[in-house]
Protein backbone atom coordinates (compact mmCIF):
# COMPACT_ATOMS: atom_id res chain seq x y z
CA UNK A 1 0.00 0.00 0.00
CA UNK A 2 1.64 3.23 -0.97
CA UNK A 3 0.84 6.50 1.01
CA UNK A 4 0.43 9.87 -1.36
CA UNK A 5 1.53 13.19 0.21
CA UNK A 6 1.67 15.81 -2.68
CA UNK A 7 2.29 18.51 -0.24
CA UNK A 8 5.36 17.41 1.41
CA UNK A 9 6.34 15.22 -2.25
CA UNK A 10 6.16 11.77 -0.51
CA UNK A 11 4.48 8.71 -2.66
CA UNK A 12 6.57 5.60 -0.58
CA UNK A 13 5.54 2.26 0.86
CA UNK A 14 3.22 3.11 3.92
CA UNK A 15 4.36 1.68 7.61
CA UNK A 16 3.06 2.72 10.54
CA UNK A 17 5.68 4.86 11.56
CA UNK A 18 5.96 6.99 8.14
CA UNK A 19 1.57 7.78 8.38
CA UNK A 20 2.38 9.25 11.46
CA UNK A 21 5.02 11.38 10.46
CA UNK A 22 3.21 12.47 7.35
CA UNK A 23 0.08 13.25 9.44
CA UNK A 24 1.74 15.34 11.77
CA UNK A 25 3.03 17.35 9.21
CA UNK A 26 0.23 18.44 8.09
CA UNK A 27 -0.93 20.84 9.76
CA UNK A 28 -0.51 24.65 8.79
CA UNK A 29 1.07 23.86 5.09
CA UNK A 30 -1.39 24.59 2.26
CA UNK A 31 -3.27 21.71 -0.04
CA UNK A 32 -2.54 19.46 2.63
CA UNK A 33 -4.09 15.86 2.35
CA UNK A 34 -2.83 12.53 2.44
CA UNK A 35 -3.69 9.22 0.37
CA UNK A 36 -3.41 5.82 1.59
CA UNK A 37 -3.67 3.94 -1.19
CA UNK A 38 -4.39 0.15 -2.28
CA UNK A 39 -4.99 1.05 -5.64
CA UNK A 40 -6.81 4.26 -8.10
CA UNK A 41 -10.28 3.12 -7.04
CA UNK A 42 -9.45 1.63 -3.39
CA UNK A 43 -8.13 3.90 -0.70
CA UNK A 44 -8.54 6.43 2.48
CA UNK A 45 -7.60 9.98 2.23
CA UNK A 46 -7.46 12.91 5.40
CA UNK A 47 -7.45 16.93 4.60
CA UNK A 48 -6.14 19.20 7.46
CA UNK A 49 -8.12 22.14 8.04
CA UNK A 50 -8.01 24.89 11.01
CA UNK A 51 -10.84 23.31 12.42
CA UNK A 52 -9.92 19.40 12.44
CA UNK A 53 -9.32 16.57 9.76
CA UNK A 54 -11.66 15.36 6.94
CA UNK A 55 -11.82 11.56 6.50
CA UNK A 56 -13.15 9.48 3.54
CA UNK A 57 -12.86 6.35 2.20
CA UNK A 58 -13.57 4.42 -1.27
CA UNK A 59 -13.85 0.98 -1.74
CA UNK A 60 -13.79 -0.19 -5.34
CA UNK A 61 -15.67 2.81 -7.35
CA UNK A 62 -16.93 5.73 -6.93
CA UNK A 63 -20.16 4.73 -5.40
CA UNK A 64 -18.58 3.20 -2.95
CA UNK A 65 -17.27 6.20 -1.55
CA UNK A 66 -17.68 7.67 2.06
CA UNK A 67 -17.03 10.37 4.78
CA UNK A 68 -17.28 11.24 8.21
CA UNK A 69 -20.17 13.47 8.81
CA UNK A 70 -17.59 15.34 11.16
CA UNK A 71 -13.96 16.86 11.54
CA UNK A 72 -11.77 14.34 13.65
CA UNK A 73 -8.15 14.97 15.62
CA UNK A 74 -5.19 13.96 14.17
CA UNK A 75 -4.81 11.02 16.53
CA UNK A 76 -8.16 9.72 14.88
CA UNK A 77 -6.41 10.33 11.40
CA UNK A 78 -3.07 8.64 12.47
CA UNK A 79 -5.20 5.44 14.06
CA UNK A 80 -7.76 5.24 11.15
CA UNK A 81 -4.95 5.31 8.63
CA UNK A 82 -2.72 2.70 10.43
CA UNK A 83 -5.56 0.39 11.18
CA UNK A 84 -6.56 0.40 7.53
CA UNK A 85 -2.98 -0.42 6.26
CA UNK A 86 -2.98 -3.12 8.57
CA UNK A 87 -5.77 -4.27 7.38
CA UNK A 88 -8.61 -3.79 10.73
CA UNK A 89 -11.81 -2.81 10.04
Amino acid sequence: MKIICPTLNKEEEATLQNIAEIIRLLENKEDTFVILEKDALTYMQALWTRDGYDLEYQDGNILEHYWLSELVTQDDVIWALQSYLKGEP
